[in-house]
């Protein structure tokens, strides 16, 4: 349907307006562009990135109170409101919601936002001008946010009748619902629990019904128990389930997203984990009490990651130990979500203790250590809070152990990944702690070759580099007093 949309780029300074965009005016959106919602509490390293979400999930609060979305009129002055707000998976992530607003005139219009850790406003699509105004800043973004818009038309086209046959929507606020379908704990930390975590706080939590489909690390009425019962609706099935169900219903969907971890909800996770797992709590409070220094080293062998690990580890463990003679080791590794069947990802839990096993044979060393591979997620949230130091390769390895327990640690990853890493609101999302220092080194191999995100890569450490910059990493860290 819209496979040929002329595209408006109002927030770019060469912004020359198409013959389509006649008699629009889009002054008056200047709230959506980027610099205007960095102007918000947090500062450092990603804060923009972050006060652009926390801008994100308070449009999403504004629309749960008012029943509705309301936005600037761009045929005139005033504002214009709706409370159809449709909701679709993105591509190629079913679990990425894309929140398309429909408003009815004076000519029928939509405006589209992507939520989870995006928290993006992809801008406004007029179907009979075939126009596109994107909101859009970053170039990289514009094939992606087009691809979205096709998908979602086509996607509502395929699921027509759920729309249609949702009931009126009578006068008044509307109910409002939040969508949680995500399967991966860090974007379910991240980007959902972080949203019910903000409504609680926001005081919203008794007025919106949430539409659960996955919970990977324990059930939502557990981690949240102020939430009415009657408000959490498990529903099964396929990740888009919930946003069906949603426009059945005919529900107020919250547009939401947002890339910042709240303390309290770090110390939500803990309590949690604390309560389900007494036994582990205990072995990781011993085990921290025998060892005056206790390392972190997640273990991952399938993509963005080093293809000679356990070489590295156990040449760096070696140096380390000269060091730290009473030192612990905690081996991270692929942790199982709740509820996960008996054997599931087995064949890759082995690999990781085998890898262990190898690393540990290589150092000739006796390492008192404890490996993870194959617990629950939140088991290893409790030995997260142990450790003073990790080492792990980008992406949600570290995000186990930092969101939890913010002390330092180094990075690793392909030179690929320099341009941005440092500057990922993934590695920052508390504001706490000291940011992590990074080691980059040649990517080697390409991990999948028809990953959308085109960025799986791995890459070959050199073990004495590596190895060098750690151990100096830990001497500097403890001299400053960080632990």
């Amino acid at each position: 349907m819209h496979t040929s949309l002329d595209v408006c780029r109002v927030f770019r300074p060469d912004y020359v307006p198409p013959s389509a965009a006649s008699g629009l005016d889009f002054s008056r959106f200047d709230a959506y562009r980027g610099e205007a919602r960095e102007a918000q509490p947090f500062a450092g390293i990603s804060a923009r990135r972050i006060n652009s979400g926390e801008a994100f999930f308070q449009d999403a609060v504004r629309a749960i109170r008012d029943g509705e979305l309301v936005i600037p009129n761009p045929f005139g002055a005033g504002t214009l409101a709706t409370r159809e707000v449709l909701v679709c998976p993105s591509i190629p992530w079913a679990t990425v919601p894309l929140y398309v607003a429909r408003f009815a005139g004076p000519e029928p219009f939509y405006f589209v936002k992507r939520g989870l850790s995006w928290c993006t406003d992809l801008g406004l699509v007029f179907p009979q001008r075939r126009l596109f105004v994107s909101f859009q800043q970053e170039d990289r973004r514009m094939t992606q946010d087009i691809a979205d818009i096709e998908h979602a038309f086509v996607w509502f086209d395929r699921h027509g009748d759920d729309v249609a046959n949702a009931p009126p929507r009578s006068p008044g606020p509307l109910a409002p619902c939040l969508i949680v379908t995500s399967d991966h704990f860090a974007h379910h930390i991240w980007n959902e629990l972080s949203v019910v975590e903000g409504l609680v706080a926001e005081d919203l939590h008794r007025e919106v019904t949430l539409l659960v489909n996955r919970q990977p690390l324990a059930p939502i009425s557990t981690l949240f128990p102020e939430i009415p019962a009657k408000l959490i609706e498990i529903v099964h099935g396929p990740p888009d389930e919930p946003m069906r169900v949603a426009m059945r219903r005919g529900l107020l969907v919250a547009p939401a997203g947002r890339t910042y971890v709240p303390p309290a909800l770090v110390d939500r996770l803990r309590r949690v984990a604390r309560a389900m797992h007494p036994q582990a709590a205990t072995d990781a409070a011993t085990f921290r009490a025998r060892h005056d220094f206790v390392l972190w080293i997640s273990v991952r062998l399938e993509a963005r990651t080093a293809t000679n690990l356990v070489e590295v580890l156990a040449y760096a463990l070696i140096a380390l130990q000269e060091r730290h003679p009473a030192m612990g080791v905690v081996f991270d590794g692929f942790t199982r979500p709740a509820g996960a069947p008996t054997g599931w990802n087995q064949a890759l839990i082995d690999a990781e203790r085998r890898a262990v096993a190898e690393t540990l044979a290589r150092t000739g060393l006796r390492v008192d250590h404890v490996a993870l591979s194959g617990c629950t997620t939140t088991e290893a949230f409790l030995w997260a809070e142990v450790a003073d130091y990790y080492v792990c390769p980008y992406g949600s390895a570290q995000h186990k152990v930092a969101w939890i327990n913010p002390v330092p640690g180094l990075v690793h990853a392909g030179q690929n990944k320099q341009p941005v890493a440092s500057m990922d609101a993934g590695f920052y999302v508390r504001q706490q702690g000291a940011a992590p220092q990074f080691f980059f080194a040649a990517v080697t191999r390409r991990d999948l070759a028809d990953d959308a995100r085109q960025d799986l890569f791995s890459y070959c450490l050199d073990p004495e580099a590596f190895t060098a910059t750690l151990v100096a990493d830990i001497a500097a860290r403890a001299m400053s007093g960080a632990r």
